[in-house]
């Protein structure tokens, strides 16, 4: 059942990350900038961007802070393929984008200083091993943001 709703999930996504409508569905430049001033990321760390999708927060980390190492993480692998793009077109060395299953992350234990997950985790089939494998991979004492979701209208 799990792997049927993750796969309804990729195909509704994939039709819609990249188009104009949901990048100006998800930026709010007033509000990113709360957020991005939210957090003291540390140089050196790598964060974790859980649900990217179009990658709108996670470039904006990288960005905003060229010495943090930023992985966004998503089960659209057509969106994560133009992520990586992007990246390379803005020549962005500190952001890489992955794809995973939507059940195990592909990262080693304590790998996260923190994590951020935007409008995404009511959409992990199973979220107590969602959490389970966010606490594995965030470091003692890290953190995780999670903001609810925002309805399209």
């Amino acid at each position: 059942m799990e792997k049927e709703q993750i796969e309804k999930a990729k195909q509704k996504f994939d039709s819609i990350l990249h188009t104009d409508k949901y990048k100006k569905f998800l930026s709010d430049e007033k509000h990113l900038k709360k957020l991005l001033n939210l957090f003291e990321l540390k140089p050196s760390c790598h964060y974790l961007d859980l649900g990217t999708g179009n990658g709108y927060l996670a470039f904006a980390l990288a960005e905003k802070n060229d010495g943090i190492l930023v992985e966004g993480l998503d089960i659209v692998e057509n969106s994560i393929i133009k992520d990586n793009q992007i990246a390379k077109e803005k020549g962005l060395k500190n952001i890489k984008f992955k794809t995973y299953d939507g059940i195990n992350f592909p990262y080693p234990d304590s790998f996260f200083s923190g994590g951020i997950s935007r409008y995404a985790l009511h959409h992990f089939p199973n979220i107590n091993h969602s959490i389970k494998e966010i606490n594995r991979v965030l470091k003692k004492m890290g953190f995780l943001f999670y903001q609810t979701q925002k309805h399209m209208i």
